[in-house]
């Protein structure tokens, strides 16, 4: 009896054990650091709980974002349009200053992306003809975007695209 008691204690005492003690019943791994437990008092780790509980309220879940999407239409609209402006200025930032580097206008409605190598068509099939995916790319790879893109105002963006240089 003496024997068992001690290994008992060695046990509890090991690392391993420890870790082996405490497995989520679910997904069977012990790498977090939150713990619950189901309906039938089962040791489960916090994201197979968020899967159980998603699962069991996914009806409601569903219901009240549509609700709160549909009550707040503008609000939600002028945060995306938000967050492109402040992408866009971002990338302009980097590309050497929220102004055309021809005629030095700094109006923002009037400001586009010019690709210097005309490959612009390539980008537009590259990333499903979504501005906003294509900024975001270039803000991750600005060495890229520096060497592809310029920021020109819609006059001489169309003159550049003429053909038609300022002399």
């Amino acid at each position: 009896m003496h024997n068992i008691e001690v290994l008992a204690q060695q046990l509890s005492l090991d690392p391993y054990f420890q870790r082996l003690e405490k497995m989520c019943s679910e997904c069977m791994s012990n790498k977090t650091s939150q713990w619950g437990y189901d309906e039938e008092d089962n040791l489960i780790c916090k994201k197979c709980w968020d899967r159980k509980y998603y699962l069991k309220h996914k009806i409601t879940i569903l219901d009240n974002t549509k609700q709160y999407h549909r009550t707040h239409r503008e609000y939600r609209l002028e945060q995306i349009r938000q967050r492109n402006r402040n992408l866009r200025i971002t990338l302009m930032e980097y590309l050497g200053g929220v102004k055309c580097i021809e005629c030095n206008c700094n109006d923002y409605g009037k400001l586009q992306f010019h690709h210097i190598n005309g490959d612009g068509e390539e980008d537009r099939k590259r990333f499903d003809s979504r501005a906003r995916k294509m900024v975001s790319y270039y803000i991750k790879h600005i060495d890229e975007a520096k060497l592809k893109l310029q920021v020109l105002c819609s006059d001489c963006n169309t003159k550049n695209y003429l053909g038609i240089r300022k002399s």
